[in-house]
């Protein structure tokens, strides 16, 4: 009693017995409910239920912060006056605190809308078949209505006042917040449009996001490697179905899963989001899978973890909000972290949707703790919109980018092809013409001299190998098939590499082409990033051809031993270093490096790093044979100015 007293000091309570009934002017007026009797029961007291506080507030009220967990039920008693006998009479509640029940004389409530849409029950309930086809099939039985959606509710004849019992326990600190009692034909075009408003928007827009969820879908299911895709498809479909089940009138399951599965989607959208921008921003690291994963586990467990005790549902919602929160922002230091690999539009575009998410997010968190009042709409809901819709819009014109390079690839490639040999042709006369001069004898000596090296110490070293392993039967077919595969790339090598003006970035397309199909035949799936700053990159001959070679022997060296499932190749311009940057990265079991030093054994490894000296360039090999992340990294550093 102490405690009820205490507590109902400055939040406008007083005695049961002062409630004021609605005052009810003429048949054609609405009149505002200003104050209901609340009786607060404690569920789990030592001797049973037991009411704990029995008093008159004015309306909105404000639920102290003990009485909202599960063990304190809530109900209230509104005195409704002469307004409740007049025919026609209908009830309307703006907002309620939770899923609640009405009853008026001992017999449910039934709604006069859902959804917006009018039942022909009013004033009286109808037949029996329309309440079928309106989804309610037993009319004796309670009706769980949604407290974030406005409800009118049809009278019955003579009510005087109206029981409302809330069914779990309350998400924000107001109980009742507008109640009103008037004729059904006045209050009725007001709610519906209320509803509507808020019904439709949110209908359309679910409607969208389910749509790009499965279109997302669609296209990782002919991308399976492209993981952005995917994340981004749950996280679409999960906000998408939140607004078709949370923007409805009525509760069809428990109160208390309707309630917690809020906060839990809230966070199962946050998670999916975080977790298809780290796969757009390049290959996650361990470490920052471990993050999602871990607030993943932590949120979900503290769910299970209330549903089993009983007790503790509001500390996981909580919960699930400050991880939900949290995530966001760590995202937004990861999108800036890797603000040069991406354009300024796109990371401009992404730290503006999380902002936006975090202020709508903000301003909820300032209603249910009570700091804004219960009237004010909610935002949370069109900010994920919001930057789901951005991320679509990024994600659509980077695919339809990676689409049009490749194509233009093609092209390129045929280009070059009638540009080879028009070359090639040209220089033959060159050649011919160059008998005249002796500085023309000795440029063709020179590069002569170039091509015989290079094919002596490449192709014809390979083509030796194969050739002593056939005299001696040492062989097998495959193994002289994988030798002259060999060769021959080592020959195409050789050929870009004859081309004046030729770009790194030209030579990586051309090594793709050739080795994406080989790969995939080997079980290996490439994960492909070129910087786009390097387009355009011109280096001499030579230097790409090493470069080429590096990369040919760690892809070999993968296929060969390494026994991965994934190689990722990607290349990006290191500007505080000054240096270009290309990376080969396995998740094979590794190997045994000791620094930067291959092994005592590895001959094409101590090829790749004579081969690296040559050029001026830096060979680093990171491997790891005992870690649960096993793999290699092989990262090429060589000093160029753009």
């Amino acid at each position: 009693m102490v405690l009820t007293l205490a507590l109902s000091c400055g939040l406008g309570v007083r005695s049961a017995s002062a409630q004021t009934p609605a005052p009810c002017l003429n048949a054609a007026e609405v009149s505002t409910v200003t104050q209901a009797r609340r009786i607060v029961m404690d569920t789990e007291g030592a001797q049973g239920s037991a009411v704990v506080a029995d008093a008159v507030v004015d309306l909105p009220d404000v639920i102290p912060v003990v009485w909202r967990a599960q063990r304190y039920l809530l109900r209230y008693t509104v005195t409704l006056g002469s307004c409740g006998a007049l025919p026609g009479a209908a009830l309307s509640l703006f907002r309620v605190g939770a899923p609640y029940q009405v009853w008026a004389q001992d017999v449910p409530l039934l709604p006069v809308t859902v959804r917006g849409q009018r039942y022909p029950w009013v004033p009286s309930p109808a037949s029996p078949d329309a309440l079928v086809q309106a989804g309610i099939t037993d009319t004796a039985a309670p009706i769980t209505y949604n407290g974030r959606m406005p409800t009118l509710l049809a009278l019955p004849a003579g009510a005087r006042s109206v029981e409302i019992i809330f069914q779990s326990l309350p998400y924000m600190p107001a109980g009742l917040t507008v109640l009103q009692v008037g004729p059904t034909h006045v209050l009725l075009p007001n709610v519906v449009e209320t509803v509507n408003e808020i019904v439709g928007h949110a209908d359309a827009a679910s409607g969208v996001l389910l749509v790009l969820a499965a279109m997302a879908m669609l296209l990782w299911l002919r991308r399976r490697n492209d993981r952005t895709l995917l994340w981004l498809a749950v996280a679409s479909m999960a906000w998408g179905l939140r607004g078709v089940f949370y923007f409805g009138s009525l509760v069809a399951y428990p109160a208390l899963w309707f309630e917690q599965l809020n906060p839990l989607n809230v966070l199962i959208t946050a998670v999916a989001l975080a977790t298809s921008t780290l796969y757009f921003l390049g290959h996650p690291t361990p470490r920052q899978l471990r993050i999602v994963l871990g607030v993943a586990v932590a949120g979900f467990s503290a769910f299970a973890l209330a549903a089993m005790l009983g007790s503790g549902a509001a500390h996981a919602r909580v919960m699930a909000l400050v991880l939900s929160y949290g995530i966001t922002l760590w995202l937004m230091l990861q999108i800036w972290r890797c603000r040069r690999t991406l354009a300024a539009w796109r990371t401009a575009l992404l730290l503006l949707g999380l902002v936006s998410v975090l202020a709508c997010a903000g301003h909820d968190l300032l209603i249910v703790s009570g700091h804004l009042a219960s009237t004010v709409p909610s935002y949370l809901f069109w900010g994920f919109e919001a930057v789901l819709l951005g991320y679509t819009v990024i994600v659509s014109e980077y695919i339809v980018t990676t689409l049009s390079r490749a194509e233009r690839s093609n092209d390129e490639l045929e280009q070059r092809i009638a540009a080879k040999s028009a070359t090639l042709e040209r220089s033959y006369q060159q050649l011919r013409e160059s008998e005249l001069g002796v500085e023309r004898d000795a440029a063709r000596a020179q590069e002569r001299a170039r091509l015989v090296r290079e094919m002596h110490d490449g192709l014809g070293a390979q083509l030796m190998t194969a050739l002593r392993g056939v005299e001696r039967g040492g062989l097998t077919t495959s193994q002289v098939a994988q030798s002259l595969q060999e060769s021959l790339d080592d020959l195409r090598m050789l050929m870009d590499n004859s081309d004046t003006g030729h770009t790194l970035q030209r030579a990586l397309a051309n090594w793709r082409n050739r080795w994406d199909p080989r790969l995939q035949a080997a079980g290996l799936a490439l994960h492909w990033h070129i910087d786009p700053a390097l387009d355009g990159l011109e280096l001499p001959g030579d230097t790409v051809l090493h470069i080429m070679r590096i990369l040919q022997e760690a892809a070999t060296n993968v296929v060969k031993h390494a026994q991965a499932t994934t190689l990722q190749v990607s290349s990006h311009w290191d500007s505080p270093a000054g240096q270009l940057v290309l990376e080969v990265v396995d998740d094979g079991r590794g190997m045994a490096v000791q620094g930067t030093q291959p092994p005592r054994t590895g001959r094409g490894l101590r090829h790749m790093q004579h081969r690296a000296q040559q050029i001026n360039a830096e060979l680093h090999m990171v491997s790891n044979q005992h870690a649960d992340h096993k793999g290699t990294r092989i990262s090429l550093m060589l000093k160029v100015s753009l």
